[in-house]
């Protein structure tokens, strides 16, 4: 383990977030996830009013190759998941590694920037109250995907 510890943010709780936030917490870094969703998967879930799958979308990745090596899939598994069973997979990932106490649900990051002193602001807004929160970080990780700004 690093004996250097950051505090990081994580953008995203999609696959790319989840283990990034994973591998961060395994190295005793303290680490926060926001993500603007009221659930994990990133693009993998389907919502009519955002970016993501369609209704019937299925992987093209096998399941084998799509899942986390230290989390395979389930043994009953399709061999290309649908994106329901994905994102099934990938909550079932996050509550394995618990990490649902580290992401901040319905968070939409709006503004990230280096400040003097090398220090990260990165300003959400809190979707519930409609609050805006700044925070301060070592480093930050934006595991938005293809598909965000």
């Amino acid at each position: 383990m690093s004996s250097f510890k950051k505090n990081v943010a994580v953008i995203g709780a999609g696959p790319s977030g989840l283990v990034c936030l994973k591998e961060l917490l395994a190295e005793g870094h303290q680490a926060v996830c926001f993500e603007k969703s009221e659930s994990v998967g990133g693009v993998y879930r389907y919502d009519e009013k955002t970016i993501g799958v369609y209704r019937s979308a299925r992987l093209t990745s096998s399941a084998v190759l799509t899942s986390f090596s230290d989390f395979p899939p389930p043994k009953n598994a399709s061999p290309h998941l649908k994106h329901e069973e994905y994102l099934k997979y990938l909550n079932d990932y996050a509550v394995h590694f618990y990490l649902l106490k580290n992401i901040r649900f319905r968070h939409a990051v709006k503004d990230v920037r280096r400040l003097a002193d090398g220090k990260w602001q990165v300003t959400v807004l809190n979707q519930d109250n409609q609050s805006e929160e700044k925070h301060l970080f070592d480093a930050v990780a934006v595991c938005v995907g293809v598909h965000q700004n």
